[in-house]
C-alpha cells in the first residue's frame, strides 16, 4: 500500500466506532477502528465514579436503569447484564450472603458445613427458586425498557461455587483426601 492509498482509506474511515458497531464489523471481517474490547463489570467502577454505593446499585432497579442510560450516553457502552456473580449459584442453592453497603459481598452462612449436609441437598428447579426467578424477571424488565440492547449474565465456575457453599479451609482439606 502506498502513502496516497493509505490516506484515501483513512479519510473514508470514521473517527470512532461505537462498541456494538465495532464488534459487528469485526465479526463480519470488516475493518474496524481498533480491536473490539469490553470492560468486565464496569458497573462497580462507574457506581463509585458517579457517587453511588454498591448497596444502592444492588437494591435499586431504577438506579441500575439510570446507570445503563448514562453508560450508553457518556461511554457508548451498551448492553444489559443480570449478573449472578461468583457466589450466585451457591446463594440460589442455600448459602446466605451479606451485601455490605460499599464492599464486596461475602458468604455469611455456608450451606455445606459438614458431610451430612451433602445428603440433604436437593436439586432445585429454576422455576421454583426465588433468587433465580428474580434474576429472570429483572432481565425481562430490562429488555422491555431497553429493547435495542442485548442481555447477558455470568455464572461462576465449579470451584468458586464450591467455595461459596463450603468454607474454603474445609474445601481445601476435602481436596487432599
Amino acid at each position: 500500500m502506498d502513502k496516497e492509498r493509505l490516506y484515501r482509506e483513512l479519510a473514508g474511515q470514521r473517527e470512532e466506532m461505537e462498541p456494538g458497531e465495532r464488534l459487528a464489523a469485526y465479526l463480519r471481517g470488516e475493518e474496524t477502528d481498533c480491536l473490539p474490547y469490553g470492560l468486565l463489570a464496569p458497573e462497580d467502577a462507574l457506581a463509585h465514579i458517579w457517587g453511588y454505593t454498591k448497596g444502592q446499585v444492588h437494591r435499586s432497579f431504577d438506579l441500575r436503569c439510570e446507570m445503563i442510560r448514562r453508560k450508553k450516553e457518556e461511554y457508548k457502552i451498551s448492553g444489559l447484564s443480570v449478573p449472578m456473580g461468583l457466589r450466585g449459584i451457591a446463594e440460589a442453592a442455600g448459602s446466605v450472603l451479606a451485601y455490605p453497603e460499599n464492599a464486596v459481598d461475602y458468604v455469611k452462612e455456608y450451606l455445606v458445613m459438614d458431610y451430612g449436609a451433602l445428603d440433604e441437598l436437593e436439586t432445585f428447579e429454576v422455576e421454583k427458586n426465588a433468587l433465580l426467578c428474580g434474576k429472570i424477571e429483572e432481565g425481562e424488565r430490562l429488555m422491555e425498557l431497553f429493547p435495542d440492547m442485548g442481555v447477558s449474565t455470568d455464572v461462576a465456575g465449579p470451584f468458586s461455587t464450591a467455595a461459596a457453599m463450603r468454607p474454603i479451609e474445609l474445601l481445601l482439606r476435602d481436596m487432599r483426601r
